[in-house]
């Protein structure tokens, strides 16, 4: 059985009261705790390490998450709605079954599908071409009159769209 925060506190506390002895620590653990369960020597000694190597009190828990048989997971339901939504999101679905989103990004490695964010990209029209040729000779004739100009521009990959049309 572990013991609590404050006990491990406390244990640690008496252990630098005894200048690091673990039998004169534990005997001042019980002298100044006598209703608690009494930690076995080693066990002061433990705790000392353990803040020092790992900044934490409590043994670190081999398996934090809950388990889930696979059989209990639902693969041909969670296949069968990335079927009719292709866009559904790894963090619903999970929702929707709840399961992790591991197990969901697992189910999807194993199907060798790979979810992804749909990235939507400003399309070439056709008179985009005469605009693009005018830029550019305007940024050619800027130059010619002044051949620092280039280097006072700033592009950037960004595009700003709108629903008007200019």
């Amino acid at each position: 059985m572990d013991f609590t925060f404050g006990e491990y506190a406390d244990m640690h506390l008496m252990y630098g009261l005894a200048s690091c002895n673990a039998l004169e620590a534990r005997r001042l653990y019980k002298e100044r705790f006598p209703d608690r369960r009494l930690p076995e020597r080693k066990t002061f000694e433990r705790v000392d390490q353990r803040l020092r190597e790992t900044g934490t009190v409590p043994k670190a828990k081999r398996n934090c998450g809950n388990q889930i048989n696979r059989g209990e997971v639902p693969e041909e339901d969670i296949l069968n709605a990335i079927e009719v939504d292709p866009s559904i999101s790894v963090r619903k679905l999970a929702a929707q079954f709840n399961f992790p989103k591991t197990t969901v990004f697992r189910i999807f490695k194993e199907q060798q599908l790979y979810p992804y964010h749909l990235q939507k990209v400003h399309a070439l029209l056709p008179d985009d071409f005469l605009r693009r040729m005018e830029f550019a000779n305007w940024v050619l004739h800027r130059h010619r009159n002044n051949e620092n100009f280039i280097g006072s521009v700033l592009f950037t990959d960004e595009a700003g769209f709108s629903k008007m049309e200019s």
